[in-house]
């Protein structure tokens, strides 16, 4: 991987050096990026992940605070505009005392107290519910029905209608035959906000009003993202993650060697592929936990990935009256992110060399960690393709490079050998 890395590097080196590693077309590109997930997840298990787990908690719990429209899945807590519901009407908070049934002869459980709004619908109370009893016990509740209840629905013959709208059913609301396929909760789905077509002036005092709901919920949220920030460009221990101290290394050296003196092309190369990582953890945290991701969720958690993406960046973002609103949302905060990334990557660069032999310890531990996890004739399967899709210019740079004839020789039996198995059939 190292010798494709240089390659690769030298290859770009006249033309524009800084687009390295930034996206992932060559196969090098490819196995850095995997090898570079598979190095990190210890540290993201060990040391990244609480940190996380509490920040999108936290956002979870800021959304589940304000009404949530469950038919647009807009929110009145959120850091994203696009996901604001900003026409929120009055609500009340109310805490329900939730009985499970237990037994055969209508023994029930001790009340589970339950956080809800007055406007939540009864999907929504329903969603609460199971949740609090899961973060309870740790373990999801499972439903049985019962004759002796009537069940709530969000629809049913009570459900008001108005015109050829059917309102769904709130805990405030709890008796018309009458169906529509269109639903309404707490905006209707088909009112535009009609920004676009507001004058200038009333786009800018709307966007200070959305600015300023917004703004309660990054303060509600700000010490949870700011940890997991840290966590992620700290130095527990004063020491970086194995990988990524290497990986440093290395290309400081590859630097070196090429004669690059610019010290922004070193940062914009270490960036690129770490970021490309943490960026994909923050936007997905589904990837990493057992949890659900709804389209409030996915708004707030790419304005945050967006402030971690500035803090790396070399350019001075300059925000006028029509800067988008979660660039402004964390504009203060950005300089000092910038400083952090800058001595977190100046740590790393003193901090002392790892051995060859450390960092092979390193990849042995990593190896025995995930060694009943890879299926290696699916591996094989997909080299294969690989193979067989660029096998004519595969043998033709194999000739070029003065390969031994017993590499190409080697290169026609694994060929022979796959389309063997591909016309064998079971009997």
């Amino acid at each position: 991987m190292e010798a494709l890395l240089k390659a690769l590097m030298h290859q770009n080196s006249n033309t524009q050096p800084k687009l390295l590693l930034r996206r992932t077309e060559s196969t090098v590109e490819k196995l850095l990026t995997n090898w570079m997930s598979i190095c990190m997840y210890g540290f993201l298990r060990e040391t990244v992940g609480q940190h996380l787990f509490l920040m999108v908690s936290a956002l979870t719990q800021q959304s589940a605070k304000g009404p949530v429209d469950c038919v647009t899945e807009k929110a009145l807590y959120t850091l994203s505009e696009d996901w604001l519901l900003w026409q929120a009407q009055d609500f009340t908070s109310l805490k329900l005392k939730v009985l499970f049934a237990v037994g055969v002869d209508g023994e029930v459980s001790e009340p589970l107290e339950v956080n809800a709004l007055s406007c939540d619908s009864v999907e929504q109370v329903k969603e609460k519910i199971l949740s609090t009893f899961k973060a309870k016990f740790g373990f999801p509740y499972e439903f049985e029905k019962d004759g002796s209840f009537v069940p709530l629905e969000e629809v049913d013959s009570s459900s008001e209608v108005i015109g050829e709208v059917m309102m769904l059913n709130t805990l405030k609301h709890y008796k018309d035959e009458n169906f529509s396929g269109k639903y309404f909760h707490l905006i209707d789905p088909d009112v535009d906000e009609d920004q676009r077509k507001s004058p200038e002036r009333k786009k800018l005092k709307l966007k200070e009003v959305h600015l300023t709901k917004l703004l309660s919920t990054k303060v509600a949220v700000h010490s949870f993202v700011e940890n997991l920030f840290r966590s992620i460009w700290g130095m527990p221990h004063c020491r970086a993650p194995h990988a990524v101290k290497y990986f440093f290394d290395f290309l400081d050296t590859q630097a070196d060697n090429m004669k690059i003196t610019d010290p922004d092309v070193l940062h914009i190369w270490k960036t690129n592929l770490p970021l490309r990582f943490w960026i994909n953890i923050l936007k997905n945290p589904q990837f990493v936990f057992d949890m659900e991701k709804t389209p409030n969720l996915d708004g707030c958690l790419s304005v945050i990935a967006q402030a971690f993406m500035d803090s790396f960046s070399l350019s001075e973002i300059q925000l006028g009256k029509n800067a988008p609103t979660n660039k402004l949302l964390y504009a203060k905060d950005i300089p000092k992110y910038k400083q952090e990334v800058q001595l977190y990557y100046k740590q790393i660069r003193d901090q002392p060399l790892i051995t060859a032999s450390e960092f092979k310890d390193f990849l042995l531990e990593e190896s025995k960690k995930h060694e009943n996890e890879f299926n290696e004739a699916a591996v094989l399967r997909e080299l294969y393709k690989f193979i067989q899709r660029y096998f004519t210019e595969i043998k033709e740079k194999l000739g070029q490079n003065g390969a031994p004839a017993e590499l190409i020789e080697q290169l026609h039996e694994v060929k022979n050998l796959f389309d063997g198995l591909k016309s064998c059939s079971w009997n």
